[in-house]
């Protein structure tokens, strides 16, 4: 074999060494599991990062910093304190119901082999829309080191928003340390104290899908929750009804109010977003067909996912003896005058999570079956109180 083949052939065997130790060499490292860097800077035990995988506290976040301090941050652990007060144990970050508190997250994170804690507590109450903040940062941001010495950074300029859900949203903002001197750390990026949700199973049913924005089982529906089996079923309503304003759509269909009128049972905890209870009136009807002096309709829709009660009612004070005026009520019931305050008690009303409505102009009828009727009325309230929404269209609250 000549030289020059010799060398070739070498050369050859060279290039396919180097290839094979490529392809087949030692893997490349793998890159470190999600959260492993907080917990190895926290010391964190193995049964409580077992737990965090378990109860979804390890989230991705997707932040940078500069300034006093910097790096970039793409995920968190929610420290067990995350929540809102009052919150089911063991439920991080749960998603607001309408007019209720943000929930506060406390993200433990690892910014270059250093443990610090953000604080993301938003002022106000939860709308179901995407709000901005731009004031009162220093309470509703703040940066404290976990490990080492003790240093805490407060917010003091940018924004701070919230999207729709209630639990994540964006960061553009400049914190500082009260330090003579202290150079200002700014973060900016998307923050989030929930794992981003599976897509939900919305039912086929139209009244099941009323009890799944109420929070209720499927199996619950035409049951009195609190002693299943001892009601009948009941009916999925037909309705028209038509919201305009500050909350918006067309309920097709309403079920009836499932808990017993004058029982023991307020129903609270079946219906986890705080939904009042009224049982000063009849769920569907008069208290007396000869000479009534209370009329009430109580039943449950569902507008954009989210469960509202819609409760129509006018009453006499039971002194008064006197029958009410059946079939056409106003928006506000003055004609009680032994009741303190009838000019102003709103006839009509509208609630979800904390946030009622009253009627405050309009009128509704109770047709002669005492189970349906129609709705005109304007209501006022929210969690602004001074929001409005208009009701509209044909109402029942039984199907006989």
């Amino acid at each position: 074999m000549s030289w020059a083949r010799c060398t070739a052939a070498l050369s050859l065997v060279c290039v396919l060494s180097a290839c094979a130790t490529q392809s087949g060499g030692a893997p490349a490292a793998a890159p470190p599991a999600p959260c492993q860097a907080v917990y190895t800077v926290l010391h964190t035990a193995p049964s409580d990062i077992a737990a965090a995988a378990q109860e979804g506290r390890c989230v991705p976040e997707n932040l940078r910093f500069s300034g006093e301090l910097s790096g970039a941050v793409h995920d968190a652990y929610l420290n067990p304190e995350t929540g809102v007060a009052g919150a089911t144990p063991g439920v991080v970050c749960k998603p607001p119901g309408r007019g209720e508190p943000y929930p506060m997250a406390l993200l433990d994170i690892d910014l270059r082999g250093k443990a610090y804690r953000l604080e993301v507590a938003p002022p106000g109450k939860f709308d179901r829309a995407k709000t901005s903040f731009t004031s009162g940062l220093d309470s509703a941001v703040e940066l404290a080191s976990v490990t080492g010495p003790r240093f805490d950074w407060k917010g003091v300029s940018g924004e701070l928003t919230e999207d729709a859900r209630g639990t994540q949203g964006s960061l553009d903002l400049s914190l500082i340390r009260d330090v003579q001197g202290a150079a200002p750390v700014h973060m900016r990026g998307t923050w989030t104290c929930a794992k981003p949700a599976p897509p939900a199973s919305i039912p086929s049913d139209p009244c099941q899908q009323i009890l799944a924005a109420q929070g209720l089982p499927p199996a619950t529906i035409g049951l009195e929750p609190a002693n299943p089996g001892l009601q009948p079923p009941t009916p999925c309503l037909d309705e028209d009804l038509t919201f305009t304003g500050a909350v918006s759509g067309h309920a097709t269909h309403a079920i009836k109010d499932l808990r017993e009128v004058g029982g023991s049972n307020t129903g609270e905890d079946q219906f986890p977003r705080g939904v009042p209870y009224e049982p000063l009136v009849p769920q569907c009807g008069t208290d007396d067909l000869t000479k009534p002096t209370a009329y009430g309709s109580q039943f449950d829709v569902a507008l954009g996912g989210e469960g509202y009660r819609v409760l129509l009612s006018d009453w006499y004070d039971t002194f008064a003896e006197q029958a009410i005026k059946l079939p056409d009520f106003t928006a506000i019931n003055g004609a009680d005058p032994l009741m303190s305050g009838a000019d102003v008690v709103p006839t009509v009303i509208l609630h979800t999570g904390t946030d009622i409505w009253s009627s405050t102009s309009g009128s509704w009828h109770v047709n002669p079956d005492l189970h349906s009727g129609t709705v005109d009325v304007e209501l006022n309230g929210g969690v602004s109180g001074d929001q409005i929404v208009h009701m509209s269209g044909n109402w029942r609250c039984d199907g006989a």
